[in-house]
């Protein structure tokens, strides 16, 4: 009972902000060349630097489609990067190493996304980070880096590895136990991608290691 009244708490909480945010500029990218820009990386630059929350949020629609193109997002201030229903993917056809995203944003949340890849897919480099209601793919370590990272109510897919391989889901990279950084894993989901399950036979898949 505890537990579902606090859950009605964090949604009206998250409702009251969602509401209480201001767009300042909303633009769209458009493959097509039917919205502002065509590319990911041009309306990034187009984003203005020194501004501050109560002057309202800078807004990037991305048309639906699959953009190939690598993205970097710097920024030099505190912010809340959220990318509803956007889909990452970085290796097509590989089961080798390569970032789907590396995050080094501090107090950055991702909402419902999902990051597709093998080794090494999800790289939750520094400061604090969260992430809900994601999809998170991959073969070996793809959850690893230095942060202090929450994951809420996930899915976890494990996917078919190279053959003799065993798969590890984390590996944090802090160099002592009493760190102030780590994993927290709450209410997520942990399954066999749909390759794995119908792969025959049985792999081995660790929850973490150092």
């Amino acid at each position: 009972m505890a537990l579902k009244s606090y859950r009605l708490f964090f949604l009206s909480v998250v409702k009251a902000i969602v509401n209480s945010i201001v767009i300042r500029e909303s633009i769209m990218v458009d493959q097509q060349g039917l919205g502002n820009f065509t590319t990911i990386r041009e309306a990034l630059v187009a984003a203005p630097n020194e501004t501050d929350i109560k002057d309202g949020f800078f807004q990037i629609h991305i048309k639906g489609g699959i953009n190939e193109e690598y993205v970097s997002v710097v920024c030099e201030r505190r912010t809340f990067y959220c990318n509803q229903h956007n889909i990452s993917q970085h290796c097509q056809g590989g089961h080798g190493q390569a970032l789907a995203v590396q995050n080094n944003v501090n107090l950055s949340a991702f909402y419902n996304c999902s990051f597709e890849c093998f080794q090494d897919a999800l790289c939750a480099s520094s400061g604090s980070q969260f992430y809900r209601s994601c999809d998170i793919y991959g073969t070996i370590d793809f959850i690893f880096g230095y942060a202090a990272a929450v994951f809420q109510t996930c899915n976890i897919y494990v996917r078919l590895p190279l053959q003799g391989q065993s798969n590890v889901i984390t590996a944090h990279g802090r160099g002592a136990a009493n760190e102030g950084t780590g994993y927290s894993i709450q209410h997520c989901k942990t399954s066999a991608s749909p390759e794995l399950a119908c792969g025959g036979g049985s792999t081995k898949t660790y929850l973490g290691r150092p």
